[in-house]
């Protein structure tokens, strides 16, 4: 049966993170093995190659928004108001965590902890979660810090749509989904401190000293920052991609768009590559830009994708309504192409 695929992630307790995880419209998990065989490498049909998931759950009730490799287990994020923690090579149910209203939009694993995780969600609450705290009887929500109500608009909670946290583990990101703002917390001590915020209906000062504004609110689609934890990149419902250094007071380093990018759903989301020197992003196809030289970006495909995983050298996943795309990089300095300059690209589809 046919269903559509909303997320993806690579296994990090999967050597050389060959593993992929796809999550469904139907609250499905589908486990793929991206690695092609030598036989495969031989086969003139490479591009046309057929991946099978290794094997499937029903994992929810109802659609999975997000998905997230967590040391040895998986989370995954639902329509159904919960997360869920599975065991990453059995995918076998470890524990579920309830306190949301609404849907849960995004699920973010803090770093060298396998116990520590962030869930943010429709109803505008951000929660921490310890899976070795004990559940609350009385409303089942065993969140260790809850924050509520954090992005508003004329006054009223809205959605939070995406959510990241900094590798010192206390500095969280997030984002909403209609005011437009990214706003910087502080976790320790117990409790949530917001630092500062990005909006770019005040305006942001940018490296040349010029200041970008835009003229109207725009919902924010994802967050991912690089490597370091230094800077962050927000996709922006519309044509923009900003880049700010966060490290100090934030700055626009970067905006990424050109060549008919766009983006108009919430379920697009963009990431580094893993050396943090190309982005690639999801929209009215996938697009690759040099994040030093964010000029025209290489354009693969010519469909809408939503997901998009980039887990090493080798391999881009891009996901679409329709099917998940694998692009194996190879690196050829006799074939190069604006902005990756020493690779091409060899495609094979993951039916779905």
């Amino acid at each position: 049966d046919y269903s559509i695929p909303y997320a993806s992630c690579f296994l990090n307790s999967n050597y050389g993170k060959t593993q992929f995880i796809l999550a469904s419209e139907d609250g499905t998990l589908s486990v793929f093995n991206s690695k092609v065989s030598q036989r495969g490498r031989k086969q003139k049909t490479f591009q046309n190659q057929i991946l099978k998931p290794s094997y499937t759950i029903q994992a929810h009730n109802n659609c999975i928004f997000d998905v997230a490799s967590h040391e040895n287990s998986i989370l995954s994020a639902s329509a159904d108001k919960s997360v869920r923690k599975w065991d990453a090579q059995t995918l076998t149910h470890i524990d579920t965590f309830i306190g949301h209203k609404g849907s849960v939009k995004t699920v973010v694993p803090f770093h060298y902890s396998p116990f520590r995780f962030i869930s943010a969600g429709r109803d505008g609450n951000v929660f921490i979660w310890d899976s070795r705290h004990p559940t609350n009887s009385s409303d089942n929500n065993s969140s260790v810090l809850s924050l509520k109500g954090i992005h508003k608009l004329r006054g009223k909670p809205f959605a939070v749509s995406a959510a990241t946290i900094k590798p010192d583990n206390h500095t969280l990101i997030t984002s909403g989904a209609t005011d437009g703002i990214v706003k910087i917390w502080d976790l320790r001590y117990g409790s949530a401190k917001e630092l500062t915020r990005i909006d770019l209906q005040l305006g942001v000062k940018c490296r040349d000293d010029n200041i970008y504004k835009s003229s109207r609110s725009r919902g924010i689609t994802s967050l991912c920052l690089d490597t370091f934890g230094n800077s962050l990149l927000a996709n922006y419902i519309g044509t923009d991609i900003m880049l700010f250094n966060i490290e100090a007071e934030p700055l626009v380093t970067n905006v990424f768009g050109g060549s008919g990018y766009y983006c108009d759903s919430f379920y697009i989301k963009s990431c580094f590559s893993p050396e943090c020197d190309f982005i690639i992003s999801g929209g009215n196809a996938a697009y690759v830009w040099n994040c030093s030289q964010p000029s025209e970006p290489i354009k693969l495909g010519s469909t809408e994708i939503t997901s998009v995983a980039w887990p090493h050298f080798e391999s881009i996943l891009t996901i679409s309504d329709d099917s998940a795309r694998i692009y194996k990089i190879k690196q050829n300095p006799s074939t190069c192409t604006d902005g990756l300059n020493i690779y091409n690209f060899k495609r094979r589809k993951c039916n779905y």
